[in-house]
């Protein structure tokens, strides 16, 4: 063990060579002793024999840092096969397998910054971007690629050469902007974003993100200065939170004048029914409704609000100013030959017979001044069913029931009434009333049915009369009042009426 200051002081031959040979031994036995040396060099070894490690002097010359342990092998520090030996993954379970550590990351998305995004808004991020899509990662041409948070500098758009598909995983605080040309860069294929928001995609004449293909878009998003165009917020009972919202879309579609046709949210799902069972039933969108016997106020299926809510109104300039929207539901058919043309659904609208309450609900609600109304093959209107009311007490009803139709009030007094015969099994006869068709052609009143004689049967109820008015008679009792006119195939009797 030995220790030296290491500064030779000027002496005589023999005390000189005492001095270099103390340096010398201090040097080689790496500053051996059981306390530090007194005097210390910083990055200067110590091979301390009080704990059995050797260290070495801090930069600043103020500590000694282990090393490792003297007398082991390596210091007892791992060689690189040891190293490389443990540089694997075992997942826990019965019949897991180790893999290397590169081989786990791999599995991983891959990441935009794995190919030098920076997402600063001012780097020009667009070559990390098609690096990361010309990447080889992708199975079976599917390539997810993943988007941490940052604000991104897109100034041209990525590639993606068919076949090959991409998902975009946006992070929450994923941000974009256009670059310097002010139309903004589009993300071609599938995005799944959390929170992506479009600053200043605002001013470009496309889409700030949208599908590169129909065939290729799991969602279509579109955004006009808004900056949350997805978002989710579940409710929580115990806040009242009222105007929670499971899943949010708050994106809104403009058309331009290069493009006709604007959509704020696309969904191109096609449902194809091949089944031998005659009982399979399949659908495209299904919304299951589930109301708690504890809900207070409404709760709907599905609301289609006129009017909206627009990201941010103020974009739209004073000269300009919002209308009503022409259709609220349209069902149509596809006209492209190769997707089924021609085809048409066998109903348009199904209520099951337990759908609606009958007792406290509406199955369709018009309100005054609405219409059904009716169109024929060349898309021309031709005839309506509609409610001109102005108040309750004028409001009208057509009830269709096993009886026949019956017009009503809401006070629920017959207006007008036609109904079948009560009776199971007897012979239906039924009373046509045929409008003159022209002028000169009176209305008609025919008996019409399966007998072969039918009469036509005026019965007042209780004492009451089967009144005529022929006009404005006088006279005394006794004394001949008028004549009635009746036309009997076609030859015309006057039957006399007299005062009672």
């Amino acid at each position: 063990m030995a220790q030296h200051d290491y500064s030779i002081a000027d002496a005589s031959g023999v005390a000189f060579l005492a001095d270099l040979n103390n340096a010398l031994a201090a040097i080689a036995s790496s500053n051996s002793g059981n306390a530090a040396p007194s005097t210390t060099y910083a990055y200067q070894l110590w091979a301390d024999t009080n704990t059995g490690l050797l260290k070495i002097r801090n930069a600043a010359n103020n500590a000694f840092v282990p090393i490792g342990t003297l007398g082991a092998t390596n210091l007892g520090l791992a060689t690189a096969s040891a190293l490389a030996a443990a540089q694997t993954f075992t997942q826990s379970g019965t019949g897991a397998t180790s893999r290397s550590l590169t081989s786990k990351f791999q599995d991983s998305l891959i990441s935009v910054r794995d190919f030098g995004a920076v997402g600063d808004g001012a780097t020009n991020d667009s070559a990390a971007f098609q690096s990361a899509v010309n990447s080889s990662a992708g199975i079976f041409n599917n390539l997810g690629i993943h988007v941490p948070k940052g604000y991104y500098r897109l100034e041209t758009s990525p590639v993606v050469t068919s076949p090959k598909d991409v998902t975009w995983i946006c992070d929450k605080g994923v941000a974009f902007t256009g670059g310097s040309n002010g139309n903004g860069a589009q993300l071609p294929g599938t995005v799944l974003a959390h929170s992506v928001v479009f600053p200043e995609w605002i001013v470009s004449k496309y889409s700030g993100i949208y599908g590169y293909l129909a065939s290729q878009s799991a969602m279509t998003l579109t955004s006009k200065n808004n900056n949350n165009p997805i978002y989710t917020a579940m409710s929580n009972p115990a806040n009242n939170n009222v105007g929670a919202t499971s899943i949010g879309f708050g994106s809104v579609a403009i058309n331009s004048s290069q493009n006709a046709n604007g959509a704020c949210w696309n969904f191109y799902g096609t449902t194809v029914h091949e089944s031998t069972r005659t009982d399979s039933a399949t659908a495209n969108i299904e919304l299951d409704v589930l109301a708690l016997s504890t809900s207070q106020g409404s709760t709907y299926g599905i609301v289609i609000a006129c009017g909206g809510e627009a990201a941010d109104p103020s974009i739209y300039s004073a000269s300009r100013s919002f209308r009503s929207v022409d259709v609220a539901l349209q069902i149509a058919t596809n006209g492209d030959a190769r997707y089924g043309a021609g085809m048409s659904f066998n109903n348009g609208i199904i209520m099951t017979a337990d759908a609606i309450n009958p007792t406290l609900s509406n199955a369709i609600y018009l309100s005054t001044g609405q219409a059904m109304r009716w169109y024929n093959s060349s898309n021309s209107f031709v005839g309506q069913v509609s409610c001109s009311a102005t108040t309750g007490a004028q409001g009208v009803w057509l009830n269709l029931n096993e009886n026949g139709a019956t017009f009503s009030t809401l006070t629920n007094n017959g207006l007008f009434r036609i109904r079948n015969s009560p009776s199971t099994g007897a012979t239906t006869n039924f009373l046509e009333v045929s409008p003159g068709i022209s002028t000169g052609n009176s209305p008609e009143f025919r008996a019409q049915g399966g007998d072969a004689n039918v009469d036509i049967t005026l019965a007042p109820k209780g004492t009451g009369a089967v009144q005529i008015l022929t006009g404005g008679f006088t006279g005394s009792a006794g004394s001949l009042n008028g004549y009635l006119p009746l036309r009997v195939n076609g030859t015309l009797f006057k039957v006399p009426l007299y005062n009672l």
